[in-house]
């Protein structure tokens, strides 16, 4: 009986564990689609895509 409340906590602990590591993803993911989203609304936009149209700049550049 102590055995099974043992797994039950410890299954609790990393279930509580792996949703806050996914909502602090979703979190961020969406703040950085937002910055983008942003950057692109910006006059700079024309510059930012002819950047990416010419291969000066790709997209791991900012991961």
């Amino acid at each position: 009986m102590l055995k099974e409340m043992k797994e039950e906590k410890t299954s609790n602990y990393y279930s509580c564990t792996r949703v806050r590591w996914q909502s602090m993803a979703e979190s961020i993911l969406k703040e950085y689609l937002n910055t983008i989203f942003v950057a692109l609304s910006h006059p700079a936009r024309r510059v930012i895509e002819l950047l990416f149209k010419h291969g000066s700049l790709s997209f791991t550049d900012f991961t």
